[in-house]
C-alpha cells in the first residue's frame, strides 16, 4: 500500500447541476435536494415557505373541506379581480370574503376538474367542457356568444286608407303593387356579438294586389331573449327573399313594433345580413386561448380532437365551417395548448401541433412531434420563449420546432408518478429565480403533495416536499396559491414569501452531496473536518451528517452547528448582507459570507475512515433557512487498498 499523500484539503461549490440518483453521479450533482434550490448567486438555498394572504380558517368558504383548484385574473379597466374556483362555483374575492359569480358547472374534486379561463381584452371566459361556456366583464355574468336567435317578426298590412290619413304620404305599397316584403331579426349583446338570425317573417301579399289603397307593415317581434346581455335588435328586409339589408335598429327589448314606410330599393343601409352559421355561439368547451385575433376553443366532449376559432376579433362568433381536425384519426384527444411569442402550440397526450396563420389570417396546423405530449394544459408553462410540460415520458421542453427532455433524471422521477394522478398537475414560472415550478400528487395522497422546482438555466432539479396546494396563479411579479396548511383548512396565500407555512410551520430542508471520492475512488482516506461558508440569515441551527464508502444506509456522525455571526465587538447577529450602509460599518461587509468548522468523527475517533464523503446539511424547524455557498473537505489520502487486505493506518 502506497503511503500517504498528508493532509488534503479540496473546495466544492454548491452551485450544482441538480439531483442525480445514479451509481456513478456527474460532476456538480446532488444525491438529494429536498426543499431547497440553487440560486443565482451560486448559493443552496432552503426554499421560502407561504404567507397567508386570507385567513379563511373559520370555514366561512365552502371549499374549506375539499379545497380549491383555480386561481384566476381579470384586468379590467386599470384594476385586477382575483377570482377563485371551487366546487361548482366561480367566486370573486372581495376583501376577506368570496363573492359567487358563477355556481352551475361541473363539480371540482380535483385540480383536473377545475374550470379553466381565457381572458379576451376586458372580459374573462370561463369553461368546464360540459356545461355552457360563460364569461364575465366585471360587471354581468353572461354566456359567451348568443346561445338561441330570437323569433321571427310577424310584420301586419296597414291600409292607410282607414287610418285617418296618417300615413297617406308615407306609404311604401302603392295601389295593386304585389311586392313581398320579408323580414328577419338578430339579437346584439352589450360587447356588439350579433346572434344568428330568426326565421323569415313575410307580409300577406295577396291583399297588396287590391286596387286603389296605399299600405305601410306594422313591423312587430315580441321578444323574450334567453340571456341577460341582449341590449338591442337588428332588423333586416328583403323584397327578393334572398338579400337582406339592415332596416332598423331598435335599442333595448321592450319595443315590440315598428312601422316600415321605406319602399322597395331606398333601404337606409347596404349592410347585408351575414351568412348563416357567421354569428354561431362557440360550442361547449373545456377551455380557449387567444391567438393573432383569433380565439380558439378546444375540448368540446362530442368533439374531443377538433379546434374551433371564431372570426377575427370577434371572440363570441365561430363560424360553422372554421373547424380544425387535430389528426381526429389517431384516436387521440386535445390536452393543452400554449402561445410563445409568434407561434400556438395545440397539445394531445401523444402528440404536438404548430398552430400559424397565413397572409389571410386564415389559421394553418402542422404537426411538429409524434409520440410525445402533454398530460395536462395546466402542467404546461410558458418561459421566455420555450414551452415547458409534463408528457408520460418526462418532462419535457420545445421552441416550437424542437422538443427535448430537459433532464433525464426528472424524467425517472416523471416514470414514478401514479398515471391515475398524473392530469392532475399543474405549473407556474417563477421568473426571478428563473425557474418553473411544477405541482404534482407523488402517491400516497389525494391531493398534490410536491412541487418540483426545475431551474431553466441548468436544468438542475429539486423536490419540495411538504407543500399540499390545489392551485397557483402568476400576479404582479408575485405567486399566489391555494394551500392546505392542515386537513379540512385551505387559504390563500404568497409563495416563496416567509420561512414558515402559514402559522408557523417547519418543513424540511435538506441538500446532500454526491458521494465525494476526490478524484480517486479507490483510495482509502481520513476525512477530519469540513469548512462550511454560508451566507449569514439570521442565527440557528444547522444539522449536518455524515456517510463513507457509499453506504448511504449508515449515518456515520451528525453535529448541530450554530449558523450566526459574532463580530469583534461581541454583538451576535451583525448586520446582513444589504442591510448597511456603504462604507459606514465594518459589520455590512464582514456578514456577507461566514464559515465554520465543523468536525468528521466516527464513535471515538477524531476522524472518519473510507474511501468517499457524503454530506447532508438541513433543518426542519420554522423559521430555519440556510443559504450554503460551498464547503472544504480536509482529509488524508493513502494508496489503494490491495484486494484482501485490512486497511490500516
Amino acid at each position: 500500500m502506497a503511503g500517504s499523500r498528508g493532509s488534503v484539503k479540496r473546495f466544492f461549490p454548491v452551485n450544482v447541476t441538480g439531483l442525480d440518483t445514479r451509481v456513478w453521479q456527474k460532476d456538480g450533482s446532488a444525491n438529494d435536494a429536498e426543499g431547497v434550490v440553487f440560486t443565482l448567486r451560486g448559493e443552496v438555498a432552503k426554499v421560502k415557505g407561504i404567507v397567508t394572504l386570507i385567513d379563511w380558517t373559520d370555514g366561512s368558504p365552502d371549499f374549506q373541506s375539499n379545497g380549491a383548484f383555480a386561481l384566476y385574473q381579470l384586468h379590467h379597466h386599470g384594476s385586477t379581480e382575483i377570482l377563485v374556483s371551487y366546487d361548482d362555483k366561480i367566486a370573486v374575492v372581495e376583501g376577506n370574503e368570496l363573492h359567487d359569480l358563477i355556481s352551475d358547472l361541473r363539480s371540482q374534486r380535483r385540480p383536473r376538474d377545475a374550470a379553466r379561463a381565457c381572458q379576451y381584452a376586458d372580459m374573462i371566459m370561463f369553461f368546464d367542457g360540459l356545461s355552457q361556456n360563460q364569461r364575465w366583464d366585471g360587471h354581468v355574468v353572461a354566456p359567451v356568444g348568443i346561445t338561441a336567435p330570437p323569433p321571427p317578426p310577424a310584420p301586419v298590412l296597414i291600409d292607410t286608407a282607414s287610418t285617418d290619413e296618417l300615413f297617406n304620404n308615407l306609404a311604401m305599397v302603392k295601389g295593386s303593387v304585389t311586392t313581398t316584403y320579408s323580414y328577419v331579426q338578430t339579437y346584439v349583446n352589450d360587447r356588439g356579438q350579433e346572434s344568428e338570425a330568426s326565421t323569415v317573417g313575410e307580409t300577406n301579399d295577396s291583399a297588396i294586389g287590391t286596387t286603389g289603397f296605399d299600405y305601410n307593415v306594422a313591423v312587430v317581434s315580441d321578444c323574450s331573449p334567453q340571456q341577460d346581455n341582449v341590449i338591442s335588435r337588428r332588423f333586416y328586409r328583403a323584397t327578393d327573399g334572398i338579400t337582406f339589408k339592415l332596416l332598423r335598429v331598435m335599442p333595448g327589448i321592450k319595443g315590440k313594433l315598428f312601422m316600415d314606410y321605406t319602399p322597395a330599393g331606398n333601404e337606409p343601409s347596404n349592410v347585408e345580413l351575414s351568412a348563416e352559421g357567421t354569428n354561431a355561439p362557440p360550442p361547449v368547451s373545456k377551455s380557449a386561448f387567444v391567438f393573432r385575433g383569433r380565439t380558439y376553443y378546444w375540448g368540446n366532449s362530442d368533439t374531443p380532437s377538433f379546434l374551433f376559432y371564431s372570426g377575427l376579433n370577434a371572440p363570441e362568433a365561430v363560424p360553422t365551417q372554421n373547424v380544425l381536425d387535430v389528426s381526429s384519426a389517431d384516436g387521440d384527444i386535445v390536452t393543452g395548448h400554449s402561445v410563445a411569442q409568434d407561434y400556438a402550440l395545440v397539445f394531445k397526450r401523444r402528440s404536438i401541433f404548430l398552430l400559424s396563420h397565413d397572409r389571410e389570417e386564415q389559421p394553418l396546423l402542422s404537426p411538429i412531434s409524434q409520440g410525445i405530449g402533454a398530460v395536462s394544459d395546466r402542467a404546461i408553462v410558458q418561459f421566455e420563449g420555450r414551452v415547458y410540460f409534463l408528457s408520460d415520458d418526462g418532462f419535457m421542453v420545445t421552441d416550437g420546432s424542437r422538443t427535448q427532455p430537459l433532464s433525464r433524471e426528472l424524467d425517472e422521477w416523471v416514470r414514478l408518478l401514479p398515471k391515475a394522478h398524473m392530469p392532475d398537475a399543474f405549473g407556474w414560472s417563477d421568473r426571478s429565480g428563473r425557474r418553473v415550478m411544477l405541482s404534482v400528487n407523488a402517491g400516497g395522497s389525494d391531493y398534490n403533495n410536491e412541487v418540483w422546482a426545475i431551474h431553466v438555466d441548468t436544468g438542475a432539479i429539486t423536490r419540495l416536499t411538504g407543500f399540499i396546494l390545489g392551485a397557483a396563479m402568476n400576479y404582479k411579479e408575485e405567486t399566489l396559491v391555494i394551500y392546505r396548511i392542515r386537513p379540512n383548512v385551505w387559504e390563500l396565500g404568497l409563495w416563496d414569501a416567509d420561512q414558515n407555512i402559514a402559522d408557523s410551520t417547519g418543513y424540511t430542508g435538506k441538500f446532500e452531496t454526491k458521494w465525494l471520492d476526490m478524484g480517486s475512488p479507490f483510495a482509502d482516506k481520513r476525512f477530519s473536518h469540513a469548512i462550511v461558508y454560508y451566507v449569514q440569515d439570521g442565527s440557528h441551527d444547522l444539522t449536518v451528517d455524515w456517510a463513507v464508502s457509499w453506504d448511504d444506509r449508515t449515518n456515520r456522525g451528525s453535529t448541530t452547528m450554530q449558523l450566526s455571526y459574532t463580530d469583534a465587538d461581541g454583538n451576535n447577529n451583525a448586520t446582513l448582507w444589504n442591510d448597511g450602509n456603504w462604507d459606514t460599518s465594518r459589520k455590512w461587509d464582514g456578514a456577507r459570507t461566514r464559515s465554520v468548522r465543523v468536525d468528521i468523527a466516527d464513535d471515538n475517533e477524531d476522524s472518519v475512515l473510507g474511501k468517499s464523503l457524503q454530506l447532508a446539511f438541513s433543518t426542519t424547524g420554522p423559521n430555519t433557512p440556510f443559504h450554503i455557498v460551498g464547503f472544504e473537505v480536509h482529509y488524508e489520502e493513502f494508496g489503494d487498498r490491495q484486494d484482501g487486505t485490512d486497511a490500516t493506518f
